[in-house]
């Protein structure tokens, strides 16, 4: 009976001290971040629900993102863009200066004559444009032969811009000049004929060239 005893008090003492030791390791286990899971399942792992990750993180491999609402991508700063075209595939661009694209040609069939002198005014510049006259030409009948005939290109104010000394066959003069010269938004080109020693019986003359649009790309001023 006291044997029996005596076991007895053996085998508790031995069961006390496993849990204790039990209770040890745990505490142990958890200070040190906690223990080593070893998971036997097909990879990836399916992950279900809302997942929430913080602090620092590292992902690697492929990961599946799904679009919610509208995606914005921002652009910060100029960035510099290269394109790869080749020559067989060139890249569409504008050429906001080609001459064509906004062409001008303006006749004036009936200038305001007086003896010898005739104007012939034109439309003004039309708002954030520049106008670029590239040629001057005209005709004029006259009620005899002139001594001589010119012709000059000038700004509403009255500025000069081009003088060409007009030919002269009979009663009749015609010219054609090329010229370069430039009114801007609000300026009103007109042409003058003078001539000597006879009346203005008709006259036609054209202005041609181009306008620019200065909303496209800014237009410098013209330096004088």
């Amino acid at each position: 009976m006291q044997n029996l005893r005596n076991q007895l008090i053996a085998g508790g003492a031995v069961l006390l001290l496993a849990a204790i030791g039990t209770m040890m390791n745990r505490q142990a286990m958890q200070a040190a971040g906690g223990p080593s899971v070893t998971i036997e399942s097909p990879i990836p792992l399916p992950v279900t629900g809302t997942v929430a990750v913080t602090g620092s993180t590292t992902v690697s491999g492929t990961v599946a993102a799904t679009q919610s609402g509208t995606w914005n991508v921002g652009v910060t700063g100029t960035p510099n863009v290269n394109v790869a075209n080749p020559a067989t595939a060139p890249a569409l661009f504008l050429n906001v200066n080609d001459p064509g694209r906004i062409a001008y040609q303006s006749l004036n069939t009936n200038p305001s004559c007086s003896g010898g002198q005739c104007l012939a005014f034109f439309p003004a510049v039309p708002s954030q444009h520049r106008l670029v006259v590239q040629h001057f030409s005209g005709l004029a009948n006259f009620s005899a032969a002139p001594s001589f005939v010119n012709a000059s290109l000038n700004e509403q104010s009255g500025f000069f811009l081009s003088i060409i000394l007009a030919p002269v066959i009979g009663s009749v003069s015609r010219f054609d000049q090329p010229v370069l010269v430039y009114y801007d938004a609000g300026q009103q080109p007109f042409a003058e004929l003078q001539a000597v020693g006879a009346t203005v019986t008709a006259a036609t003359i054209t202005l041609t060239g181009y306008m620019l649009d200065c909303t496209i790309a800014p237009c410098a001023a013209i330096a004088h």
